[in-house]
């Protein structure tokens, strides 16, 4: 009895066709040209993209090679690509697929520190932190950076200790070269924006100069704008015509009076008697407005009449050789009714105030003007 030859296996996967098993794999399947309309699609597609796609399908088709059919190893990157829910793909070193529809997007590579590149470093450390200073801290992070030989060369040319601050907080394997170009991983800086611009603009239009006006003459400006652009505009400048009055006419008291106010200083030296000097200048430049003022806290008879001895003692303080006339220095300085008076205000003769207690008036005259500084008695009455 003849043996029967070997029953072929069936795939279960894959049931067979009514031709012969030999003439199923003897056979090669026919062009698909359908792979070729297809590719032709991609390729059009991609020149809409731009030529670096072109490219980029090249570079593919070169590493994964072709299957002979559609769909195959070089299709796959591509069609993942613009799949939203993958987030990366395998691909070859240097691109990635990006999750927003596009193709590929280049990896800049790790920049090769070549010997002109590690002097350039070099010269950039040593000119900021000395010629024994040692670079290679610097150089390491540049040769582990993902950025190029030029963004070496542009953060070159930046402040070595502000970018190296930031440097030394990055990861380079992780840096964005952008980010390294600058120093800051700030995506954009904001631009400061003026509270005060519509109001200089309003300060302009009504023919003056807002440089003129400080900070807070603008601020004034714009909390009376409520009633009125012009009218803030004018109080406010009239109060800047005031102040440059002022001004002028407290540089031309100080060129009076300085000399005067050196020498009163080496005399009137205790604690009391520059508080009264003090007061006394601060009025004659405008900075106290009151020519009848008071220092505080009160003190001791003891104290008062110590100060109204020396006070009397330098009736007149001369200006110094080459300063203005000693007309325009301080002088009859002096206590009232002689040394040693501190008077009761509420019983005095004269004009009697209840208000007040035992006092002393230390006087003196700044070029023709009287200032009266009062000192109170710890002791009222």
């Amino acid at each position: 009895m003849e043996r029967a030859g070997p029953v072929p296996k069936v795939d279960a996967a894959r049931p067979p066709t009514q031709e012969p098993f030999l003439r199923q794999t003897a056979t090669p399947a026919p062009p698909d040209h359908s792979r070729r309309g297809a590719e032709m699609r991609q390729f059009r597609g991609l020149m809409q993209q731009g030529p670096a796609a072109v490219a980029q399908r090249a570079s593919l088709r070169a590493l994964f090679g072709s299957s002979g059919r559609v769909g195959s190893d070089i299709d796959q990157p591509l069609q993942a690509a613009s799949n939203p829910a993958s987030a990366r793909v395998a691909s070859p070193v240097g691109f990635t697929a990006a999750i927003d529809g596009t193709i590929h997007t280049p990896v800049v590579q790790m920049v090769k520190m070549t010997k002109p590149l590690k002097t350039a470093v070099e010269k950039w450390v040593k000119k900021t932190w000395g010629e024994d200073a040692d670079a290679s801290d610097v150089i390491a992070w540049f040769a582990d950076a993902s950025i190029s030989e030029a963004d070496v060369i542009t953060i070159t040319k930046r402040k070595l200790d502000d970018w190296w601050g930031w440097a030394e907080t990055v990861d380079p394997k992780e840096v964005d070269p952008a980010d390294a170009r600058v120093g800051s991983s700030e995506e954009k800086k904001k631009v400061a924006v003026d509270p005060l611009k519509d109001v200089r603009a309003k300060v302009t239009f009504a023919g003056l100069d807002p440089n003129l006006f400080t900070t807070g003459e603008l601020q004034s400006i714009l909390a009376g704008s409520a009633l009125g652009w012009d009218a803030a505009i004018q109080n406010v400048n009239q109060q800047r015509i005031q102040r440059i009055a002022n001004a002028a006419a407290h540089a031309l008291r100080l060129g009076k009076y300085q000399a005067a106010k050196t020498a009163g200083d080496a005399v009137f030296n205790t604690v009391l008697l520059q508080k009264i000097w003090d007061m006394s200048f601060a009025i004659m430049m405008g900075s106290n407005p009151n020519p009848n003022d008071a220092v505080t806290p009160a003190f001791s008879d003891v104290d008062i009449l110590a100060a109204d001895a020396v006070w009397h003692d330098h009736a007149d303080i001369a200006p110094a050789l080459g300063s203005p006339p000693t007309s325009l220095s301080v002088t009859d300085i002096h206590v009232p009714r002689g040394r040693g008076v501190i008077e009761d205000k509420s019983t005095r003769p004269v004009n009697p105030d209840p208000t007040r207690g035992r006092q002393a008036d230390f006087k003196s005259t700044w070029g023709g003007v009287e200032v009266n500084v009062h000192v109170d008695s710890t002791v009222p009455h």
